[in-house]
C-alpha cells in the first residue's frame, strides 16, 4: 500500500499538471516528484508539503499537508484575500471555506480531497445566488460597516518552545495577511503578542492551534475600540522577551505580556531572557 507521502506527491503532481497557472509551491518543490519517501521532521517542518492555489484576483487558497494526510489527517486550508476585500467579505468567505472543507473531509475521510476542495471553493465564489451570496453582497455593505464600531483584540500566546522555521514563517505570513500588529519571540519559551480586529485575531489563533505544539496556551485576552500598536502590518520577530516588552510602548500591553509570560509586572530581569 502506498505511503501517505507517496500519495501526497502523486496528488500534487496531478494538481500541478491540471492547474499550471493557478498552482504554486510554498514549500520547496521536491527534486523528484516520483520519489516515494522523504523524511519529515515534525519540528522543523522539513518534508511537509505546502502549496497555494490562485482562485481569482481576490482569493487564494493556501494548503499544508500534515504527515498523516490523506489516511488519517485532514489538509490545513487557509484563505488569503486581496487588499480590496473588506472585513465582512473576508469573514464570510472564510466561513464558507471552513464549512465546505469540513463537509468534504468528512465525506472523503482517508481519500485524496484537494481537487474537490479547490473545485467546490471556485464554484462557491463564482455563484453569488447560492447560500453564500453574502460574500458578494458584503462588498456593497462596506460603507455601512465603516460606520459600525470595530472591536480590536489583543492576545498573549505562550508556547513551550518556538523553534520551527515553518511555524515562524507562518506566524509572520499569517499576521501580515490578517493585518495584525505585534511581536513574536522564538525560543524557550515562545512568546507572541498580537493585536488586530477581533475576527482576524481569532482566525490567527485558530490557525496556530491547528499546528502541532508540545504546549500552546492563550495567557491573556483584551478587547477595545482602538488599536494600541498602530497599523497592522504583521508581527515583528525579535530575539528576546525583553525586546517584546521594549516594543510594547503602551504600559497596559507591557504588563499584559509580562503577566501572560509569568514573568511578573515590571520584568526587572527580563532582558537577556
Amino acid at each position: 500500500m502506498a505511503s501517505d507521502h507517496s500519495r501526497q506527491l502523486s496528488e500534487l503532481t496531478l494538481l500541478e499538471t491540471m492547474y499550471p497557472e493557478e498552482f504554486r509551491w510554498k514549500s520547496q518543490r521536491p527534486d523528484d516528484l516520483d520519489t516515494d519517501e522523504q523524511s519529515i521532521d515534525e519540528e522543523t517542518g522539513n518534508g511537509v508539503l505546502e502549496f497555494g492555489f490562485v482562485a481569482n484576483s481576490s482569493y487564494n487558497l493556501e494548503f499544508t499537508l500534515p504527515s498523516g494526510y490523506p489516511s488519517t489527517s485532514r489538509p490545513a486550508v487557509y484563505l488569503t484575500c486581496g487588499d480590496t476585500v473588506d472585513t465582512r467579505a473576508r469573514k464570510e468567505t472564510r466561513s464558507v471555506l471552513a464549512t465546505l472543507v469540513n463537509e468534504i473531509c468528512e465525506d472523503g475521510a482517508g481519500n485524496e480531497v484537494l481537487d474537490i476542495i479547490i473545485q467546490r471553493f471556485v464554484d462557491e465564489i463564482a455563484t453569488p445566488n447560492t447560500h453564500d451570496s453574502s460574500i458578494t453582497m458584503a462588498a456593497q455593505e462596506a460603507s455601512t460597516q465603516r460606520d459600525q464600531a470595530v472591536i480590536y483584540k489583543r492576545v498573549v500566546i505562550w508556547s513551550h518552545h518556538l523553534l520551527s522555521t515553518a511555524k515562524r514563517k507562518d506566524i509572520i505570513s499569517w499576521s501580515a495577511e490578517l493585518r495584525l500588529a505585534g511581536f513574536s519571540r522564538p525560543g524557550y519559551p515562545g512568546g507572541i503578542f498580537v493585536e488586530g480586529e477581533e475576527g482576524d485575531v481569532d482566525e490567527f489563533v485558530s490557525r496556530l492551534k491547528g499546528l502541532k505544539w508540545q504546549a500552546l496556551q492563550i495567557r491573556g485576552v483584551e478587547v477595545g475600540k482602538e488599536r494600541v500598536l498602530g497599523e497592522g502590518r504583521g508581527v515583528t520577530e525579535v530575539g528576546g522577551l525583553g525586546e517584546v516588552v521594549d516594543g510594547l510602548k503602551d504600559e497596559g500591553c507591557r504588563n499584559m505580556f509580562l503577566d501572560g509570560m509569568r514573568i511578573g509586572v515590571g520584568g526587572s530581569n527580563i532582558h537577556g531572557i
